[in-house]
């Protein structure tokens, strides 16, 4: 069962949030996944009916919506240069409800390559963007 905060205010929002991707800012981000883990390996045991648990590669992805705007160019995080899609590196950082700056916020920190990039334009709606990643390690996560 999951604890509920003492305090609303302390409260992570992802209005507050700040995104960055390969060094620029953009402040009309919906929506970020992150998926990550491991492959493990189960091999059987002689003389035991317990498996051995090895640790596998790592594989996580990042999916990321986006609502668009006059500064959204997440095309150039797809292009590709020399035949190479290149590496990014992305950072957010998450406040809490009071809009702390220095204490009580989380910034995560991840690189990888974008593999896929969609578009989506509709009548009377606003532009969405939708990519998706292949992230080349585990998000690290600082606390301030």
């Amino acid at each position: 069962m999951p604890t509920v905060p003492v305090n609303n205010q302390a409260v992570t929002w992802a209005a507050n949030t700040t995104f960055v991707l390969s060094g620029v800012t953009y402040a009309a981000i919906a929506d970020i996944t992150l998926k990550w883990g491991y492959k493990i390996h189960e091999e059987v045991t002689t003389g035991t009916n317990t498996p051995y648990l090895g640790t596998g590669v790592f594989h996580g992805e990042a999916d990321i919506t986006a609502l668009g705007s006059s500064d959204s160019r997440f095309d150039n995080a797809i292009t590709v240069a020399s035949g190479v899609v290149p590496t990014f590196g992305m950072t957010w950082r998450e406040t809490d409800t009071q809009g702390l700056t220095l204490s009580g916020a989380r910034t995560w920190t991840v690189s990888g390559k974008f593999e896929s990039y969609e578009k989506k334009t509709q009548k009377d709606q606003v532009v969405m963007y939708k990519l998706k990643a292949i992230m080349s390690n585990e998000p690290t996560v600082s606390q301030s």
